[in-house]
């Protein structure tokens, strides 16, 4: 379990759009929202899922899902 960054897409002394990789879904409550501007993206290796970090920065939003 465990999540990486895969693009950062910004510098790291402010919230930056990413495109991030985790493991399960689980992962999601270790990554820190402070720290990621809205728009970052989260792909879940497990369910070939992809979570969106919403506009206030609260939740993750699941955009799309493998059937």
């Amino acid at each position: 379990m465990g999540f990486s960054v895969y693009d950062k897409g910004g510098n790291n002394t402010a919230p930056y759009v990413a495109t991030l990789v985790a493991d399960t879904p689980d992962d999601l409550e270790n990554i820190d929202k402070e720290v990621y501007a809205p728009g970052t993206a989260v792909l879940i290796l497990e369910n070939s899922t992809v979570y969106m970090l919403n506009t206030d920065k609260s939740d993750w939003v699941l955009l799309a899902a493998h059937n």
